[in-house]
């Protein structure tokens, strides 16, 4: 669970962008995260676990009609 404070800062990064906007960074981060275990830990375990989660992410992100 997210602190009030980091609730604050996501709701502002929304309402000075767009919730879209805001799911295509988590999904951009996502894969950032599972290039970065994949280069400097090796772990492809990890680096799956990141990408499902990019993914999952994206695919609701249609379902979302704001």
């Amino acid at each position: 669970m997210l602190t009030k404070e980091a609730e604050c800062v996501l709701e502002d990064l929304i309402d000075k962008n767009n919730l879209s906007s805001v799911i295509e960074a988590l999904v951009a981060i996502c894969e950032e995260k599972a290039i970065h275990v994949e280069a400097n830990w090796q772990d492809q375990d990890l680096a799956k676990a990141w990408r499902r989660a990019a993914k999952a992410i994206d695919a609701a992100s249609v379902k979302i009609e704001v």
